[in-house]
Parts: structure tokens; sequence; C-alpha cells
């Protein structure tokens, strides 16, 4: 029943505890082919833990998606909520600006996640071009440079504070090579 390639900490066990402290009716576990039926149709897999954790029981009630008979459009929408709400914060939130700014977030993996994450979807907007392209070139720093990997650390921040300034979304561009 489990997969021998399996890494989870999570066992049949610790599973059962779980399982009977929800208020929830538990009805029987998905079986290895109902994993992997699951799996197949909406493109993804379980974490290992989460895999045992379906397959000692699957909790039914209020809440809880029914990987067996559940509605596919329901549950497309539940799988598709996380990305949907970081696209939002993006196009609406400045969220990673944001973070750039304050500090809580490293800047270069923040231009790393605007241009790999966001870039695209907001139609590969011009004014996000200055944000990329100093991640791009502290990314491909050498020291050969003559000038500190910091300097454009630093101007990634002062360009996502810059944005931060401006109208967001910022409209689409027409520069698909960059």
């Amino acid at each position: 029943m489990a997969d021998p390639r399996s890494t989870a900490s999570m066992t049949y066990e610790r599973a059962g505890v779980l399982l009977s402290r929800l208020p929830v009716r538990i009805d029987l576990g998905l079986s290895d082919a109902e994993i992997a039926a699951v799996e197949e149709r909406f493109g993804f897999r379980f974490a290992d833990d989460h895999r045992v954790f379906l397959q000692a029981g699957l909790p039914a009630g209020p809440g809880w998606p029914d990987w067996r008979n559940g509605d596919p459009e329901d549950l497309r929408g539940r799988l598709d909520w996380p990305r949907e709400g970081v696209l939002f914060d993006v196009g609406h939130g400045f969220w990673w600006l944001r973070l750039i700014v304050g500090g809580s977030l490293n800047a270069y993996r923040g231009g790393l996640l605007i241009w790999h994450e966001g870039w695209d979807l907001l139609g590969r907007p011009d004014v996000l071009q200055p944000l990329i392209g100093w991640t791009s070139e502290y990314e491909d720093w050498t020291e050969s440079w003559g000038m500190p990997r910091e300097t454009f650390t630093e101007r990634i921040i002062t360009e996502a504070r810059s944005l931060l300034d401006g109208p967001w979304p910022p409209t689409k561009g027409t520069n698909e090579n960059v």
C-alpha cells in the first residue's frame, strides 16, 4: 500500500490518531490506484505525508475535499486557490516589492520571484524590465566587473521602491525578447 519511494515521517498509526481527533466522519482511506488517479487527473503529486494520511482514512465533511467522489471543478478550484492568491498579490498588492523594500525578502530572491513568477503573468510590462535587468546582473556578476555585487542588491531595492510609487498593476509591455 505505501509507496516504497516514500520519505514520509507520517505513519498509518500517527495518521489514525490525527484522524480520530477530527470532528468529521472518516471514510475508508484512498487506495494506491485512487491516489494515482487523483494525481494524474489534476497533474500533481501528493506529499508523502499527505498520501499516508489520505490512505489511512479520508475525512468527509465540511471543508474537506472529497478526493474520491468530489466535483472535479470544486477540486480544481481548491488546487488553484494558492496560485491564484499569489497572482492576486503580485498583480494587486505589490507583495514581493514591499517585502524587498522592507528587507524581509532578499532583494535578489525577490527579483527572481518577480522575474520568474510574475513578469509573464502580468504580460511582461516594460516597467519591470529594470528590476529584472538588475536581478540578471546580480546573477551574472563576477569580481572582474570592478564593483561589489551589493551594488546590484541596492539597485534592485531602489527599483522596487520606485515601482511601489507607480501605478499598479503595470501596463503590458511589447518587448517579448527581454
